[in-house]
């Protein structure tokens, strides 16, 4: 819990210092419910062009090797079965929840509070901001 609390402030930080073309945030909810959207969203932020056949990446599994743990994964489509999977262990989790405290402060990185570039001074980054 102590260890996400210091990464999430950490990318807030960046996500106001850097320009707001610097970071591309993709959350699993979004990409599960929307998935050509969130796709073309990340082709455009890299600077790709949009190609229709990595929606359906599964049925070309068959023919390339994946020698990863996710390989179950890659050969089938993607799926919202673990969108809130995590609320069926939530007695188990109290120690980590009582860490996070309130989980809706974890769903804003800082998008909103972006400066322009001439604003940004990494130099004036407090403690409470890291």
């Amino acid at each position: 819990g102590e260890f996400y609390k210091i990464y999430h402030a950490m990318m807030k930080h960046w996500h106001r210092k850097l320009k707001a073309d610097t970071i591309l945030d993709v959350r699993y909810e979004n990409l599960v419910a929307d998935q050509e959207g969130q796709t073309r969203r990340l082709f455009e932020f890299v600077g790709l062009e949009f190609e229709a056949d990595t929606l359906e990446f599964y049925k070309k599994s068959g023919a390339r090797t994946v020698i990863t743990a996710s390989v179950a994964q890659v050969m089938k489509p993607i799926y919202s079965d673990s969108v809130k999977h995590w609320k069926k262990y939530e007695h188990h989790m109290q120690p980590l929840l009582e860490v996070l405290g309130d989980l809706s402060y974890y769903e804003d990185w800082g998008e909103s509070e972006l400066l322009e570039p001439e604003q940004t001074n990494l130099t004036t980054a407090s403690k409470d901001e890291l």
